[in-house]
């Protein structure tokens, strides 16, 4: 990571008179890579306990299928420990035959995943979403 990064990053976390931290994180990751939507959901024992923080009202729509229908790439990432990466999610459609048509509808065509864990404790996951096709890309 270079330096202007690594600063816009001490920034957001360092700003105490702005909106909540997570707030800024995921407006971070929206400013430093190609997504368009982002969220960070609880998961305890395998199971949603709720959305902390949503970048907008698409992104909450997705996580909310995602664990209404028990399948899609928070939830593969919560049970596998790591990352889940989906580029395009029309070709998702075999593996997650439930959530990526509806996710499509929502006009989401790409899903990121990424565990969030205090030592060894899942704690939940922070998601990523792009309306077109194609991978993370940080600018």
């Amino acid at each position: 990571m270079n330096s202007d990064r690594i600063a816009r990053v001490a920034d957001v976390l360092g700003d105490v008179d702005g909106p909540p931290v997570l707030d800024r994180l995921l407006g971070l990751c929206i400013d430093m890579l190609s997504v368009t939507g982002a969220g960070i959901a609880v998961i305890r024992d395998g199971q949603h306990q709720g959305a902390v923080a949503m970048f907008d009202r698409v992104s909450g729509a997705v996580d909310d299928l995602q664990f209404n229908l028990g399948e899609g790439p928070s939830i593969a990432a919560d049970r596998s420990a790591g990352p889940v990466l989906e580029p395009d999610l029309v070709v998702a459609v075999a593996q997650w035959p439930a959530f990526a048509p509806a996710a499509l509808g929502e006009g989401v065509q790409a899903a990121f995943a990424f565990p969030l864990r205090m030592g060894g404790i899942h704690v939940g996951v922070l998601s990523l979403y792009r309306d077109t096709p194609g991978d993370i890309s940080g600018t």
